[in-house]
């Protein structure tokens, strides 16, 4: 997954706060790629800044793929981010944490470890059936 930055809403109206942080950097809306929420990059440092969101995405896939209790809980947890409970759709849980539907699938130890974190979360949030 390639993180990315958007110039979207790049020209709408700041709150005062955001105004006056800039001005004591001194940068302008010009200067800086608008992350939403309030957060900002400046265009000087966004291919650094992708670099990075990358190499902490390989990161948290190699300490997926490497440790079955880390995994187990962090796909536990997007599940749950995901409401996959009501969804029953995997892929934006998965893809949260760098992976496809395929990829999980094609790798049989990473694809036990889903399987069992999914049975597990649904008979934590009460759910029968089939994951």
């Amino acid at each position: 997954m390639r993180a990315s930055i958007s110039q979207n809403g790049a020209n709408r109206p700041r709150p005062k706060a955001d105004e006056s942080g800039k001005e004591r950097l001194g940068l302008t809306n010009g200067d800086l790629y608008d992350m939403g929420s309030g957060a900002y990059v400046r265009k000087t440092e966004a291919k650094s800044f992708l670099r990075m969101l990358d190499r902490f995405t390989e990161e948290l896939k190699t300490a997926i793929k490497t440790n079955a209790d880390f995994a187990a809980e962090a796909f536990a947890y997007e599940l749950g981010n995901y409401e996959y409970c009501v969804t029953r759709n995997p892929a934006a849980a998965l893809e949260a944490l760098g992976f496809t539907v395929d990829e999980a699938e094609a790798d049989n130890e990473l694809q036990q470890v889903f399987q069992q974190a999914r049975k597990d979360y649904l008979a934590a949030e009460h759910w029968e059936g089939t994951p």
